[in-house]
């Protein structure tokens, strides 16, 4: 009878957590929903867990996310400080079929990527500065302009700055990463492990140092 009780009970669990297939991976149920999120004021965002992300300018907040209905108790979006979270809860290992986080905000000052976070930030023009940090496999392919730009990267990070103009740049990138950049003012950099600066303009070179195999090229 105790056995009985306890396959029951982690019956129950599973269900009650998703559906969970043989190897603990909690899968999605392939039914979308889209829901709003009610968070204004923030202008730096951070972007985890394998979500594609759309970020795009405009003069009010707005921030949806598209999940599996069976995972919505596992995405978790907070707000701390200037800074927007999209995340997946911990300790959960999650096969889904969409996560994605669309948002519009007025100015954009920080972008933070982890854990395969990619997708696309378009139409923020100003002078004022943006701070990007990257690490395990996140992309954004960038359009719009900013005045001083402050990257930092590793673990095979892919950043396409090409149509995202920018007047200063500091770099530092390790681990395989790829920076492509749009430049006309001062550019410092280090880049190691196999990563690669590739960028466009007449920039003036400031402290650069390449070590490991990395390399620094004008396109």
């Amino acid at each position: 009878m105790i056995g009985i009780g306890a396959v029951l009970l982690f019956a129950v669990i599973s269900i009650s957590l998703g559906f969970l297939n043989p190897t603990g991976t909690i899968v999605g149920s392939g039914n979308l929903i889209t829901r709003e999120e009610a968070y204004s004021g923030f202008t730096s965002v951070s972007v985890n867990s394998g979500f594609k992300f759309y970020i795009t300018h405009s003069d009010s907040y707005r921030v949806t996310v598209t999940s599996d209905d069976n995972l919505v108790n596992y995405l978790e979006v907070t707000k701390s400080g200037g800074t927007l979270h999209i995340v997946l809860k911990p300790g959960y290992s999650i096969q889904s079929t969409s996560l994605k986080v669309e948002i519009t905000m007025p100015s954009l000052s920080g972008l933070d990527l982890n854990g395969g976070a990619n997708g696309e930030a378009s139409g923020f023009t100003s002078s004022s500065d943006l701070a990007i940090t990257s690490s395990g496999g996140g992309k954004v392919k960038m359009a719009g302009e900013a005045y001083n730009l402050v990257i930092s990267a590793s673990g095979g990070s892919s950043l396409d700055l090409l149509n995202f103009h920018v007047n200063n740049a500091n770099i530092d990138l390790s681990g395989g990463c790829q920076v492509t950049i749009n430049l006309d003012g001062r550019l410092d950099a280090t880049c190691s492990g196999g990563s690669h600066i590739i960028y466009t303009g007449n920039p003036t070179m400031g402290n650069i140092n390449t070590s490991g195999g990395g390399t620094i090229t004008k396109k």
